[in-house]
């Protein structure tokens, strides 16, 4: 993700330069109005917010200040070392939650839906690897709308001071299903399978 002004060049792309012109029209309007506070103009330049926010497209951004309250769900600009990165915060501290891989580390892990105890997922995953995930407080667990977004759930739980601004146009939309996995009810075969991985594990 770059951030960019106004008057950045838009020659090389005039689909990008009628989008950002648009947005801008939007933004002032909407700012007339009194409905945004004072908002910059960010744009994309990578896929983990896909297909949330594309590549190349335009966005309107709020600037953090000391009041700023950041909610699960909204989708953040984060400052991540000489990075600034476009995230949704999933979580925030002092939340749990259950993730479960491959291996016993974080890396690929997928995050587990509440819906169900988690002693059935272990009963019917058993040879998955799972954790639990406290965030700490002062903290905010960030995830990409994309299936390959590197996220908390590769580098953790960043300090909430990393949140630079939050995105305000286009306005917020619900997460993707494939962030959690959720849980579905196995077929007759599938439970006798399942029964028998038991027996024989115990």
């Amino acid at each position: 993700m770059r951030l960019c002004g106004l008057t950045t060049s838009c020659a090389s792309d005039p689909g990008l330069g009628r989008r950002l012109g648009m947005l801008t029209l939007v933004g002032a309007l909407l700012t007339a109005a009194g409905i945004l506070a004072p908002v910059r103009v960010g744009v994309v330049s990578g896929h983990s917010m896909e297909p949330t926010l594309r590549y190349g497209q335009p966005f309107f951004y709020e600037p953090a200040t000391s009041g700023l309250p950041v909610r699960a769900g909204e989708i953040v600009l984060v400052r991540l070392g000489d990075q600034v990165c476009v995230k949704r915060v999933f979580a925030r501290g002092g939340a749990r939650f259950w993730t479960m891989g491959r291996t016993a580390d974080r890396q690929g892990h997928q995050i587990v839906g509440a819906d169900v105890p988690i002693s059935r997922w272990k009963a019917r995953y058993p040879r998955l690897h799972f954790r639990q995930v406290r965030v700490p407080r002062g903290r905010l667990f960030l995830l990409g709308d994309g299936t390959t977004s590197m996220d908390s759930r590769h580098f953790g739980p960043v300090p909430a001071s990393c949140v630079i601004g939050r995105v305000v146009l286009p306005a917020r939309v619900d997460p993707p299903a494939h962030r959690t996995m959720e849980w579905v009810e196995p077929r007759p075969r599938q439970r006798r399978a399942e029964a028998a991985r038991r027996r024989a594990s115990g």
